[in-house]
């Protein structure tokens, strides 16, 4: 056998270093980038669908309230305002699911949910 065939060229450039992908001169231009695209979203007609039917109508409490949890554990309001001082319980349902909101229009919370 050739001994040539085997030969490891031990010398390594540690010199050619790679820069981190997120170093320091990268990071302000993603970040305005980012920032960037979130301000253009409302103007490109970007829109997010909560998948709400509306079905539960309007969340609105002035006083505290409680809310029934269906089994499903979703409830669609068409808007949610929850003002200062007031605060909205779920009542655990029979299957102890997670309460999830799901609404078509503006949510407000100032108010406590527990």
């Amino acid at each position: 056998m050739n001994a040539e065939l085997f030969s490891v060229d031990p010398v390594v450039n540690v010199s050619a270093r790679k820069e981190p992908f997120m170093n320091s001169r990268r990071l302000p231009r993603l970040r305005a980038l980012a920032l960037g695209l979130l301000l253009a979203a409302p103007a490109m007609g970007w829109a997010f669908s909560s998948g709400s039917s509306g079905a539960d109508g309007v969340l609105a409490p002035t006083v505290n309230t409680e809310v029934v949890l269906p089994p499903s554990g979703v409830l669609n309001y068409t808007s949610i305002n929850i003002p200062t001082g007031v605060t909205v319980t779920f009542r655990k349902n029979t299957t102890n699911t997670p309460v999830v909101l799901l609404v078509s229009g503006p949510a407000a919370k100032v108010g406590r949910e527990r």
